[in-house]
């Protein structure tokens, strides 16, 4: 397969403490998705840790892994930070992309999310 340009999908999740929140399904007849890179960006200070997730079929489990990490990293105030892509940051068709707080850390309000990524593997 030839290459293809990236794509980049920008989310505003808002509050959440503790959650599993989907950003968006998988859809079929693409290969599935590769994740190349992800920035998240809070409105206010804090060190809430902050995860990309395979949320399967229903975008309710975090079973299917871990996609991308910001780890216990500070964040400044609307200053976008990288997430760390694990090694396996592929979800197949039909899985939701979402995003898990871990309860750990300062609450931020606004999350801004960039995800760039490619259709296939």
């Amino acid at each position: 397969m030839a290459d293809q340009i990236p794509l980049t999908a920008i989310t505003n999740v808002g509050i959440f403490t503790n959650a599993l929140m989907p950003i968006w399904k998988v859809p079929a007849g693409f290969g599935g998705v590769t994740i190349l890179g992800c920035q998240v960006m809070m409105y206010t200070a804090g060190t809430a840790q902050l995860y990309l997730v395979d949320g399967g079929a229903a975008g309710t489990t975090t079973n299917g892994g871990t996609l991308a990490s910001s780890g216990g990293t500070a964040h400044t105030a609307k200053t976008p930070i990288a997430m760390t892509v694990t090694a396996t940051p592929y979800l197949a068709e039909g899985s939701y992309l979402t995003i898990k707080e871990n309860n750990i850390g300062s609450t931020v309000t606004i999350t801004q999310v960039a995800i760039t990524y490619k259709f296939g593997k």
